[in-house]
């Protein structure tokens, strides 16, 4: 009987201790979702979306983005913000705050369209600083260029009656 109050204490000092680490756990992933859906939410902004419209429709060279920056400041204020927060979600993906696979699973195609205009807009900022703005854009963006591409090379290769339908 003596032993049996020590070892009793134990396990509930143990339990304890399993569930405060499965509480924070739950609560980490929970806050990830949370802040992958503001960050969702934010990219569907109107300003937002028109930024991203405006970089995917009118930015297909350095000459463009050089373009707009001069006869358009407010066009270009909306992309350099749009390409500001596609660099954001590159460093929260890089450091873990959200999950990447969510994210390339719901916005890597938005990501890679992104990238694919939005290095025009690197590189006449780099003509300007001197230097090269926007690394995580750039490294995510790349990542999400293979992915998107890789995606849909699998969607071509597919044989099922849906992706054959020639209404798709």
């Amino acid at each position: 009987m003596d032993t049996a109050l020590p070892i009793l204490s134990l396990i509930v000092a143990i339990m304890a201790a399993l569930f405060a680490a499965y509480t924070w756990k739950a609560g980490q992933r929970q806050n990830r979702r949370d802040l992958f859906l503001a960050l969702h939410q934010r990219l569907s902004e109107p300003d937002a979306y028109r930024g991203r419209r405006l970089l995917s429709d009118e930015i297909n060279s350095v000459e463009d983005a050089l373009e707009m920056r001069r006869n358009r400041s407010e066009d270009w204020r909306q992309v350099v913000s749009a390409v500001s927060y596609f660099d954001m979600l590159a460093l929260y993906v890089k450091r873990n705050y959200v999950d990447r696979g969510l994210v390339m699973d719901e916005l890597g195609s938005i990501f890679a369209r992104a990238w694919e205009h939005g290095r025009y807009v690197l590189d006449a900022r780099q003509k300007d600083l001197h230097w090269r703005p926007w690394w995580n854009f750039e490294q995510f963006g790349n990542e999400a260029l293979a992915w998107h591409n890789n995606k849909r090379a699998r969607e071509k290769g597919r044989t099922d009656a849906r992706s054959s339908d020639p209404r798709r």
